[in-house]
């Protein structure tokens, strides 16, 4: 996927590390400061650049290299950390990742779920709740252009 930088919210990135444990608590600071820290710290290290900012002068969104995302993700393939499945490759999820990021409405079989922990979903299809059941150590839901229906019921 060369040429293409991803771009994220920093809120949505905090959220998302902080529901994941990625950030630690330190003393009484607010989480929410500690990971602005550890965005900091990845700035500052030329990790991740800043895509937008807002009027204020904070930090709206960040996008990370197209170099440095893909060796991000052949890192985090090959320590079996998470995964990625796209298009028309159902069959492909063999790896059995903490984190998963999938798109066009694919989820993971159940044999390959066991250790799921987050699951982003790129997609605009609606999800019943349901799907999703059968993924047991399931801690992060983000359903980035989806719809979630519970019952007959979107969310």
């Amino acid at each position: 996927m060369a040429g293409l930088d991803f771009e994220i919210s920093v809120r949505r990135l905090i959220l998302l590390w902080e529901a994941q444990g990625f950030v630690q608590p330190r003393g009484q600071e607010p989480l929410e400061d500690v990971a602005e820290d550890y965005l900091e710290e990845l700035l500052g290290r030329s990790m991740v650049q800043i895509a937008a900012k807002k009027l204020n002068g904070k930090i709206k969104s960040i996008r990370v290299h197209d170099l440095l995302r893909e060796l991000a993700i052949k890192k985090g393939k090959d320590d079996r950390f998470f995964d990625i499945i796209h298009g028309n490759v159902r069959d492909r999820f063999l790896t059995r990742p903490r984190m998963l990021s999938t798109s066009f409405g694919i989820t993971p079989k159940t044999r390959s779920s066991s250790r799921i922990r987050s699951l982003l979903v790129f997609d605009n299809n609606e999800h019943r709740l349901k799907d999703f059941k059968k993924i047991k150590l399931l801690r992060v839901l983000d359903l980035v252009y989806s719809t979630l229906m519970l019952g007959n019921s979107f969310i």
